[in-house]
């Protein structure tokens, strides 16, 4: 690990017509189910949300105050993901991606996790 953990930073959105989408890494094999989650966020048009399968889950249960790490890294369309890191979540959505990642979640047809997370998602973004 490095010696300071950077805090995940939201790439700003293109524009207003767009949002993020977030995949959940699936377990890598040999790790211990309740290991750490790793995300990828890549924005996507409005336009094509309709060529975008997702489910949306909303984190407003728990306590807030109670805060858990998981590892993001921005998809970037052009290249290679970021390095990911650490972005705090409440405890009860920390155990839904767990629960989700656990259960192999997938949508039919798609090879990755989309969701639409709004404490995740929904970084308040300036145009």
């Amino acid at each position: 690990m490095a010696e300071e953990e950077r805090s995940f930073k939201h790439l700003p959105l293109s524009g207003p017509g767009f949002i993020r989408v977030l995949y959940i890494e699936p377990l890598t094999e040999g790790a211990e189910e309740d290991s750490g989650i790793v995300c990828y966020i890549k924005e996507v048009a409005l336009s094509d949300v309709s060529e975008i399968k997702y489910s949306a889950l909303s984190y407003r249960w728990g306590n807030p105050s109670k805060k858990l790490p998981i590892r993001l890294s921005n998809l970037n369309i052009t290249g290679p993901a970021s390095d990911p890191s650490l972005f705090w979540v409440t405890e009860n959505l920390n155990d839904a991606l767990l629960q989700l990642r656990r259960n192999h979640y997938r949508l039919p047809g798609d090879d990755r996790n989309a969701l639409w997370i709004d404490a995740i998602c929904s970084y308040v973004d300036q145009y």
